[in-house]
């Protein structure tokens, strides 16, 4: 038996005894989720917000890489002051 089959198996016996303990009653979960759900305006803004992801992301990936550029640089700054 395979390291992959063997997690899988485990994973399927795990999720069966949640369901039997589900159907037993009050069920108390380590994770904390959320039902929520779009309403019709959401929706419409996200729809437009998803047309235009790739440059906010790209957005995102400049500033991380301003932010890990001055980090470093005042790192090493700090390094040549000791």
């Amino acid at each position: 038996m395979t390291a992959a089959w063997s997690s899988l198996m485990t994973k399927t016996l795990l999720a069966s005894a949640e369901l039997r303990t589900m159907e037993q009653g009050a069920v108390y979960h380590d994770e904390v989720g959320y039902n929520s759900r779009l309403d019709e305006i959401q929706a419409a803004v996200l729809n437009v917000k998803f047309k235009r992801i790739d440059s906010y992301n790209e957005s995102r990936r400049k500033n991380a890489a301003l932010y890990i550029d001055t980090l470093l640089h005042r790192a090493s700054d700090a390094r040549r002051e000791r």
